[in-house]
């Protein structure tokens, strides 16, 4: 249990010091990427952020979550792929999947 514990709270320092190191998205990269994403916000609405330490989309969560996107990766991307990208990564924030996975 303990070691179970130790594992749990590495993870979510992982996570902290991901979020910490992710650079806000620019209104115009929002505008560009997330057109119309905030009609499907919850009431969890997160923050779009490029995140270099990450090679794909990642939720970081857990009480205000961050959709952390690798800038590498969706260079690659199509707008309407981006977009999917997005409301996959939206999805598990409407689901709380973040507070499951911990």
């Amino acid at each position: 249990m303990v070691a179970g514990l130790g594992v749990a709270a590495r993870d979510v320092m992982r996570i902290v010091r991901l979020k910490r190191r992710a650079v806000t998205l620019t209104a115009d990269e929002q505008a560009r990427l997330a057109p119309g994403l905030a009609a499907w916000t919850s009431s969890r609405a997160p923050r779009l952020a490029w995140c270099a330490e990450l090679d794909t989309p990642a939720v970081l969560g857990f009480t205000r979550p961050v959709i952390a996107l690798p800038r590498a990766q969706v260079s690659f991307l199509s707008g309407p792929q981006t977009r999917l990208v997005l409301l996959h990564e939206l999805a598990h924030v409407r689901r709380g999947d973040d507070w499951w996975a911990l």
